[in-house]
């Protein structure tokens, strides 16, 4: 049984790793005023994010679920 690759969940995973890695990179703007001490803490918010979504595409990947959103909303509007 060959499986296909999900081209969306691999752009996610692809932006996840990038997030993590500049998350990483205690790279600093000293003295450079504050639109880029504000763009330096609005980026590491940012970044935040990438940990969730990278679980969540994996477990996309793992769990082969056949979902679609109107189902999903179903579900969720039941309880």
């Amino acid at each position: 049984m060959e499986r296909q690759r999900i081209i969306y969940l691999d752009i996610l995973k692809i932006l996840a790793i990038i997030l993590v890695i500049f998350n990483h990179s205690h790279w600093s703007i000293a003295n450079e005023g504050t639109f880029w001490n504000f763009m330096q803490h609005f980026l590491y918010g940012v970044c935040k994010c990438a940990v969730p979504i990278f679980i969540m595409a994996t477990g996309a990947v793992i769990l082969k679920r056949e979902t679609n959103y109107k189902e999903i909303l179903k579900a969720s509007l039941r309880g």
